[in-house]
């Protein structure tokens, strides 16, 4: 009979041999005590097995990502098969730069040291746009993004006030890009499939000036027929600001001559402004001016209706002028040399 000659752990054990029947067996040696042998299991070396190790992602402060033994096709158990101590450099991010070590316990024995392992970047997500429209407003304006992480993120290019175009004219926008800060692009990286900094086009569109009200324009000046041109001057209220004749608009005037409904039009002259606005005015007739009396010589008897003065039309246009000898009669008259204009 053989006894403790079956075991599993590592140790040194003594194996006894015994007699099944011993009234008619005995061995054959000089003492009849059972025999005993030394059976030693030994500790496997652990630097002979497979150990691999979890890649973790930068969370800001040390990583101790789980270590896998393999023996025999089972995972050894941490703790009880082996240790892991000596970690080193596993906070930041980096390929194969954080190391560890593991020792066998037990029945293992043997270490493996400098083992090295990597820590991915945390993902950052990509900023998306705001959905927005800008349109010129002669105050700066920001470009706004969704996920925007102001603390890990740099953005370039995002405050504009005038609209950018091309050498024709055409609006064609600014080019804004986001960027990992230096201090963070250890650890960070973008959730896309290129780590190319996104950019993004921040388009500031022409104001309409077709879209100010009536009441945005105000004209000051002489707005009375003078027989010339009559161009008030402009004023176009623009949100808080005015704007500034031939810097930002040109004006021009239609039907501003003779009384009645004149047309001032402001067209956008700066590359901020788009299209024209036409409002109406009207020009007053003037007040005719004409001496309070007016002497004239004409054959006795003549009657007033012959007589034709310009502007002039008399009360009674047959009544007669007056004698020569005697005192000059006097008639009375209604000037106006343009009804149209006065």
């Amino acid at each position: 009979i053989v006894t403790d000659n079956k075991q599993t752990n590592a140790d040194t054990y003594t194996v006894t041999v015994s007699l099944k029947d011993t009234n008619n067996y005995e061995w054959n040696a000089d003492s009849q005590a059972n025999p005993t042998f030394s059976f030693v299991i030994e500790k496997y070396d652990i630097t002979d097995l497979d150990i691999t190790i979890s890649t973790e992602t930068y969370i800001g402060s040390q990583i101790k990502p789980a270590v896998t033994v393999m023996f025999n096709g089972n995972a050894l158990v941490e703790n009880t098969d082996f240790v892991v101590s000596d970690w080193f450099n596993n906070t930041n991010a980096g390929v194969d730069t954080a190391t560890l070590t593991v020792t066998g316990t037990n029945n293992f024995t043997g270490t493996v040291e400098n083992i090295a392992f990597s820590i991915a970047k945390a993902k950052l997500t990509v900023p998306t746009p705001v959905n927005k429209t800008y349109t010129y407003n002669r105050a700066d304006q920001e470009f706004l993004l969704d996920n925007f992480d102001a603390e890990k993120m740099n953005i370039d290019n995002n405050i504009k006030k005038d609209v950018l175009v091309d050498a024709s004219g055409n609006v064609i926008g600014y080019i804004v890009t986001v960027s990992i800060k230096d201090q963070y692009i250890t650890n960070y990286e973008w959730d896309q499939e290129t780590q190319d900094n996104p950019t993004y086009r921040f388009v500031i569109n022409k104001f309409d000036l077709n879209s100010l009200e009536d009441t945005d324009i105000t004209l000051t000046g002489n707005m009375i027929y003078t027989g010339d041109a009559i161009e008030p001057t402009t004023k176009v209220k623009f949100n808080i600001f005015t704007l500034e004749n031939n810097v930002d608009y040109t004006v021009s005037y239609a039907n501003n001559v003779n009384a009645g409904t004149a047309q001032v039009t402001i067209t956008a002259k700066s590359t901020n402004f788009v299209n024209s606005k036409s409002i109406t005015f009207t020009i007053e007739k003037a007040q005719a001016v004409y001496p309070d009396t007016l002497e004239l010589t004409k054959p006795f008897g003549t009657v007033l209706g012959s007589i034709s003065l310009p502007g002039i039309t008399w009360s009674n246009k047959e009544a007669t002028v007056g004698n020569v000898q005697g005192s000059p009669n006097e008639h009375t008259a209604t000037y106006c040399p343009d009804a149209n204009n006065y």
